[in-house]
Parts: structure tokens; sequence; C-alpha cells
């Protein structure tokens, strides 16, 4: 008997993750002063605020990482969450903060 792999995805969900793979590359290019100015305010004051689409995105410095939860439409309880390690020089953290604004903004816009 043929058993389905359980990592294999849907076409639906092929279709949602190239989705939201182009729109990282989009967002990454085009907004990427934004979220350069983001991450140097994240880095300084350890947490930062913002909304897309009727999502709050809310990012944290932890120890060892960058924290970043999606709660939606101002429900106090988070319904996603994406964590990077923080990389040792300054250049890559900043280029580390760039792609998890990307990557937390793009799954929303796909949506």
């Amino acid at each position: 008997m043929e058993t389905k792999d359980e990592f294999e995805l849907t076409p639906e969900q092929q279709l949602r993750e190239q989705a939201v793979l182009t729109k990282f590359q989009e967002l990454t290019n085009s907004d990427r002063s934004r979220y350069e100015i983001q991450a140097k305010k994240l880095i300084d004051d350890k947490k930062l605020e913002t909304e897309i689409l009727g999502f709050k995105l809310s990012y944290h410095v932890k120890s060892n990482s960058y924290l970043c939860q999606i709660y939606k439409d101002n429900q106090s309880e988070n319904i996603y969450e994406i964590e990077f390690p923080i990389p040792a020089s300054d250049q890559d953290k900043v280029e580390s903060l760039v792609e998890l604004f990307a990557q937390s903004e793009a799954g929303r816009i796909s949506s």
C-alpha cells in the first residue's frame, strides 16, 4: 500500500507558498529602506509594532533571537509566530531583520 508523504503540499498549499515567496522577494527589494529603518529602531528599542491589512505584527528582541508575533484584529492571542536567531555582526543583524519583516508581511499580504 502506497503512503502519502506527510510533508507533501496540496496544490493549493503549493500555490500559496509560491505567492508568499514571490511577495517576500518583492518586499525585500521594494521596502528595503523602510525595513532597515525598522531594524535599527527594533535593535535600539528592543520592540516594535506595526500593522498591515488588519494584522498587528509585534517584534521583540529576545536573548538569542528576534521574535515576531502576529495578531488578527487586535485579538489578544497570537495566530502565528516567526523566530530568527540573532547573528553576530551588526550588518547581518539588519539583514536578518529585513528578511524577518518581509517574511512576516508577505505571509499576511498573500493570505
